[in-house]
């Protein structure tokens, strides 16, 4: 009789994986269950740590390489962005933060179906609160002008005139 040994679901593998005995007859018959699952898990996790190890020694050239395959810009198109707006935030025009770099932003609305941008939809760099700020927002033009009028005073006026006697 065979055993089996079921490996607990994770993130990573949503669906238990069957046990190398069973694996290994899926193998011949060019099946797997579930589909993307390493039959080999050790070699898996081999070769997860060493991604792991490489990303940490190359955190710059990482860095770039998600930039274009995220946001399908270079470094050279992020460079010039940043001598455009003379090395300053779109947003609130100061300079980033000692070893920090300006976020990408971009209009969700062009392309909100997936994680990736067409490159297209591109408006500039901000720096981390700027780009929070409108994310938190939603990018509502209408809750930005609601928010400039609370601030110039338009809110306490209507408190004061609710709680006179």
């Amino acid at each position: 009789m065979v055993s089996l040994r079921v490996i607990r679901a994770s993130r990573k593998y949503p669906k238990p994986a069957l046990a190398r005995p069973v694996a290994s007859l899926l193998r011949g018959l060019s099946i797997q269950y579930p589909p993307n699952v390493p039959l080999n898990m050790e070699s898996s996790l081999r070769d997860r740590e060493r991604a792991s190890l490489w990303n940490k020694r190359h955190k710059d050239r990482r860095k770039w390489t998600v930039l274009k395959s995220r946001h399908n810009l270079s470094k050279q198109d992020y460079d010039n962005q940043l001598i455009r707006q003379d090395g300053v935030c779109s947003g609130c025009s100061k300079p980033p933060e000692e070893n920090k770099n300006l976020h990408i932003d971009h209009d969700h609305r062009c392309c909100s179906d997936s994680q990736k941008t067409c490159g297209k939809c591109f408006r500039g760099l901000l720096c981390g609160n700027c780009n929070r700020i409108l994310g938190l927002a939603h990018e509502d033009i209408e809750t930005f002008i609601r928010l400039i009028d609370y601030l110039n005073g338009a809110h306490s006026k209507k408190f004061e005139a609710i709680n006179r006697p």
